[in-house]
């Protein structure tokens, strides 16, 4: 504890280093004003004035984050100034106290409180965290295998940190070759860079602008790499607001290195394509944007023109339908409101597809048109976590879930 010795000598006619005892009162008093502090997030510095009358009196912080400094000498009528510190609070409100104590009077207790950052609430889902995303539940620490929303199985390890957002994870590629990443966030939680080694030795780095729009991430991690590195399906949030710049390098692969570059204008926007030999693709996909979220996406796929249209509910961000045409058809997936966002339908021109799930969100049925085409049961811990599972009359599938 900081303790800050202040003595105060009465003056009468002369300043002198001693006490004379003559002159001195024989009453004690120890007093303080005001007796609260309240501090906003940010921190800053306010005072107290005490009055000592005939009393030496020490000033005592209950905690280190509690700063105490004589301000000045006394004013008139005695008082003494204090000045009180505190900086930036990251955490959770915060209280503490100042005691002012000297010998022969009670102690006088300042009370200092200050107040933790404003957290933003927000409803849209993909400012969550990817482990609720992907259905995840408790503190989750690692989880191996995790369903994609066309039911395949995923060989793949995750980390997660306490606060639920993906660390790393264990990429196993189409030639069973294996890919560590590693995911980078900036202090909101934003993705800002995605390195992979191993078998790769990639580096996929994110910037941000302001212009409040949320961009999709599908159609262009399909441009990146053609998606063999990472499914945006599997752990990638949907929309991402204010993306700005994407730029994918590959140190074994350099030809494929490409910066993307969007700007938007109001409810338009593009996406530039700076390729590895600095050759530029203007508009190399074209945006609209409706009520903060994107619109449509249009692009050319496969010597064509595709075009991908999205519904979302805007107060939540949840995809109600994605339809995708181009020179191969049409295919549209529906999803469910709930808090995953999966996936209801998919019709890719050739058939309809239908998904149900349980109570735990997890997928139990796949229908083709009116045939069941697959059923899955599971196995769950105590947090509603599957750890078995098994597809229709297979060999069961374990997973392992670790928690914080």
């Amino acid at each position: 504890m900081k303790k800050i010795m202040f003595i105060m000598a009465l003056v009468l006619v002369a300043v002198s280093c001693k006490k004379d005892p003559d002159l001195t009162p024989k009453g004690k008093s120890l007093s303080a004003a005001p007796l609260a502090l309240s501090f906003g997030q940010a921190g800053g510095t306010l005072d107290f004035a005490v009055v000592a009358l005939n009393v030496e009196f020490e000033v005592t912080p209950s905690d280190d984050w509690i700063g105490c400094v004589r301000n000045s000498a006394p004013e008139a009528g005695g008082a003494i100034r204090i000045d009180v510190t505190v900086g930036e609070n990251t955490g959770d409100p915060r209280a503490g106290s100042i005691t002012l104590s000297g010998d022969g009077v009670e102690d006088v207790v300042v009370v200092v409180t200050q107040a933790a950052p404003e957290v933003v609430v927000s409803d849209i889902i993909w400012d969550g965290s990817q482990a609720v995303l992907m259905n995840l539940k408790g503190g989750v620490k690692t989880a191996s295998y995790h369903f994609s929303e066309t039911y395949d199985v995923e060989d793949t390890l995750f980390e997660f940190d306490p606060d639920g957002y993906v660390t790393s994870f264990l990429h196993t590629k189409y030639d069973d070759s294996q890919v560590p990443v590693t995911v980078a966030y900036d202090a909101g939680k934003r993705i800002t860079g995605i390195t992979g080694s191993g078998a790769e030795d990639f580096l996929i780095s994110f910037e941000y602008g302001d212009h409040g729009q949320y961009i999709s991430t599908e159609e262009v991690f399909y441009t990146i790499s053609n998606n063999q590195v990472v499914s945006d399906m599997l752990w990638m949030p949907r929309f991402v607001k204010n993306l700005a710049k994407i730029t994918f390098t590959d140190s074994k692969s350099p030809s494929d290195n490409m910066t993307l570059t969007y700007t938007v204008d109001g409810d338009s926007g593009s996406l530039r394509l700076t390729g590895s030999d600095g050759t530029v693709t203007e508009d190399f996909h074209m945006l609209t944007f409706d009520d903060g979220f994107v619109k449509t996406v249009t692009f050319d796929f496969y010597g064509a023109q595709a075009v991908v249209t999205y519904t979302v509910d805007p107060e939540t961000g949840h995809i109600v339908k994605r339809e995708q045409t181009d020179s191969w058809g049409a295919m549209v997936r529906e999803y469910n409101g709930d808090t995953i966002n999966s996936m209801k339908s998919l019709d890719d021109g050739w058939g309809v597809f239908h998904y149900s799930y349980n109570e735990d969100l997890d997928l139990v049925e796949v229908k083709d048109g009116d045939t069941v085409a697959k059923t899955i049961n599971y196995e769950y811990d105590q947090q509603r976590n599957w750890t078995g599972m098994t597809i229709d009359s297979g060999e069961p599938v374990a997973r392992t879930v670790t928690y914080w």
